[in-house]
């Protein structure tokens, strides 16, 4: 199966098209327009901005307020004893399933996010923000620092130390997304 892509760059704005062939020789279209982003604004002072009330995105019963990003795709994620969680089984001998991400239904300007994650041995995930930065989220304990590890911007940052905690322990994110800043603690 090949895909391919059509595109073209038009007063600085690229247009173009990917085909993705299916089991019986015809093709889905997706259509895409892509801007550059503009230059990045100087570094806010955090120590300045006011947040709102704190939001509980997760009622630890059900998915209320969290959807698929692609409807199209299954929804591996469900609720064991208050926990989110993401199982996307693949059966062996069985057709490749897709699973989707979640995203919440409401979205956010500058923001705080405190999220606890528990990664099991060799799992890779990730915290996409406003569709631009991945904050990973990744079993690299005791692996050399790269802009892959826990807690980097997704190929672009390198945290500046490794305070990923290992495989199977309880490990506190603290995101702050700003004026398109991002601060990751662990």
């Amino acid at each position: 199966m090949t895909i391919w892509i059509e595109c073209v760059v038009l007063n600085g704005e690229l247009t173009g098209k990917v085909f993705i062939p299916n089991r019986t020789g015809q093709f889905s279209v997706t259509e895409f327009t892509g801007r550059r982003i503009p230059p990045l604004p100087p570094a806010p002072d955090l120590s300045r901005i006011k947040y709102s009330e704190p939001v509980i995105l997760f009622n630890g019963k059900d998915l209320t307020g969290w959807t698929l990003t692609n409807t199209n795709q299954t929804n591996g994620f469900k609720v064991e004893n208050g926990v989110l969680a993401n199982d996307p089984v693949q059966e062996a001998g069985n057709p490749r399933i897709r699973y989707g991400n979640l995203r919440t239904v409401d979205e956010f300007e500058d923001f705080n996010l405190t999220i606890e994650v528990n990664i099991p041995r060799g799992s890779n995930s990730g915290i996409y923000l406003r569709g631009i930065y991945e904050v990973q989220v990744l079993d690299s304990y005791k692996k050399s620092l790269d802009s892959h590890n826990m807690g980097a911007i997704y190929s672009r940052i390198t945290p500046s130390l490794s305070a990923e905690k290992p495989a199977g322990e309880w490990q506190s994110l603290d995101i702050t997304l700003c004026e398109r800043h991002v601060t990751v603690i662990l």
